[in-house]
């Protein structure tokens, strides 16, 4: 079956599905389990994908063809209410040049009242109604293990069948962490926060701004970094420019948007031919010539987009800029292009540099090798609440020459926000609660002489002043309070006035 899906005569979630079921009716999913049957589908799948079907023999049309043929060049016309079973109406005219490319967005009629041309006489609208386009289909009822699960290929990011998106301000570091994540899926790595791709993958990036010749340095310091050599990848990572490959999806001309048919069947082609399980396209504006603030035509490039992961079976990353926001924190709503490229994508995530808050915080000098990324958007998977930390290192790529020093290369790594419990000990904890019970403190850091934070200051040694050490009390004060070795409970101060206190947990009373 794997030989037929590579033709595209049928998806492959319909091959599965079929498989499976017939794996319970005849027994051996029972015998050899869920996992076992799934792994063997796919292995014959990929086999067969490696060597697809040849060329069935033609055969003449049958009348019920003609009949669909005549009714989709009705339908494309915009005059499918007129059509009454003789020859098809002819289509209005496209932009000059537009032959092999599909025009989205021109009116269908000439009076330029927004309804189009649907009126038409009693036997068109008879015969029409005979061979209904569109119907509704009955709820089939299937088991749910018989259901093909969602092919997660890159955390909860990346999903076979499907569009996300990345975005930033400029010089964050995203095309960076794509190179990284690159590097983790063709490799079958985790490189980073043990993220690890469910299998080798596949990966071509294509990039529409840098010449070959600096993606390659960006690659070469990233595989550096992380040891990887060409044996671990086995020819899985394809690269191309934007300056060499030219890839424009679509484009105004006129009479509205239009979607360049050839660049669409060419990725297909490319996807398929090469089995790609990922493609990335860094940055998303490079792969069209749209206006981003007409939501119509971002709606129709990113369905294409939809359409081509959909049809190939591949996860598409799409890359994208944000509006300028000043030093704002940075959220999907920022992505230039409207809702309509939020809506149409699986996963939305941004990236965000340290700030100098943050930076103060956790002690870091120069917060702009630092960033982080929050999943704004993940419809598929629970949305992560905590950012995901990263580092900007720095790869020599031992590149020297005549002129210069050699290049010095930016390679994201992975990084922590500091632990507050590093350095803390169990007996550190036994004298925090003996110093809190032996006086009355209060919850809010606000206050001067009485806070809480202050009684683990004095324990810890640490200068309340100091940003970064207020920052690790805090951090500790939280985890004890939700642990239960402190409470806050509420109680009037010497005022009258109820306050929040802080007190030793039941069980910590006697400080052991």
């Amino acid at each position: 079956m794997g030989r037929v899906i590579a033709r595209g005569w049928i998806d492959e979630a319909t091959v599965r599905a079929a498989l499976e079921d017939a794996c319970r009716a005849n027994g051996i999913w029972k015998d050899d389990g869920a996992k076992a049957c799934r792994d063997a589908i796919t292995r014959g799948i990929r086999a067969g994908l490696a060597n697809q079907h040849e060329d069935l023999a033609e055969r003449a049309p049958s009348p019920e063809d003609e009949e669909a043929e005549r009714i989709g060049a009705a339908l494309a016309s915009g005059n499918l209410a007129r059509y009454g079973g003789a020859e098809p109406p002819q289509p209005p005219d496209g932009p000059t040049g537009a032959a092999p490319e599909e025009v989205l967005g021109k009116a269908s009629s000439a009076n330029n009242d927004g309804q189009g041309d649907v009126k038409g006489d009693a036997s068109g609208d008879s015969q029409a109604k005979s061979a209904p386009l569109i119907k509704a289909t009955p709820y089939s009822w299937p088991e749910c293990s018989s259901i093909p699960p969602r092919e997660w290929l890159y955390g909860h990011h990346l999903i076979r069948g499907f569009v996300a998106v990345t975005g930033s301000p400029g010089g964050v570091g995203k095309s960076s962490l794509l190179f990284a994540e690159a590097a983790s899926m063709v490799s079958g790595r985790a490189l980073l926060h043990d993220v690890a791709p469910v299998m080798p993958l596949n990966v071509w990036i294509w990039n529409g701004e840098d010449p070959l010749v600096e993606l390659n340095r960006r690659v070469a310091a990233t595989m550096k970094h992380f040891g990887i050599k060409p044996q671990n990848c086995h020819g899985r990572l394809f690269l191309d420019s934007g300056r060499d490959t030219k890839i424009v999806v679509a484009e105004v001309q006129k009479g509205g948007t239009v979607i360049v048919r050839p660049i669409v069947d060419a990725i297909k082609a490319t996807i398929k031919d090469h089995k790609i399980d990922v493609v990335v396209i860094d940055p998303f504006v490079s792969s069209h010539r749209l206006p981003e603030n007409d939501n119509n035509a971002m709606d129709a490039i990113v369905r294409e987009w939809s359409d081509i992961a959909d049809q190939t079976g591949c996860a598409i990353e799409l890359v994208h800029h944000v509006r300028k926001t000043g030093d704002f924190e940075i959220s999907v709503e920022a992505l230039r292009g409207g809702s309509a490229l939020v809506s149409a994508a699986r996963s939305v995530r941004v990236l965000n540099q340290m700030s100098s808050d943050e930076a103060d915080k956790t002690g870091v000098e120069n917060r702009r090798l630092y960033f982080r990324v929050n999943n704004g958007k993940s419809n598929m998977a629970p949305s992560s609440e905590k950012g995901t930390w990263f580092h900007m290192h720095s790869v020599d790529l031992a590149n020297r020459g005549p002129y210069q020093d050699g290049d010095s290369i930016g390679v994201v790594t992975e990084w922590e926000w500091p632990d507050p419990l590093v350095d803390v000990t169990a007996d550190d904890l036994q004298a925090v609660l003996q110093r809190v019970g032996s006086g009355q403190w209060r919850e809010n850091s606000q206050a001067k002489n009485d806070w809480v934070g202050l009684a683990v200051a004095e324990v810890l040694g640490l200068d309340p002043s100091d940003k970064q050490a207020k920052e690790k009390i805090k951090g500790l004060l939280k985890i004890w309070i939700k642990n239960g070795a402190l409470v806050v409970v509420r109680r009037p101060d010497k005022n009258g006035d109820e306050r929040p206190f802080v007190e030793i947990g039941k069980g910590h009373s006697d400080g052991a």
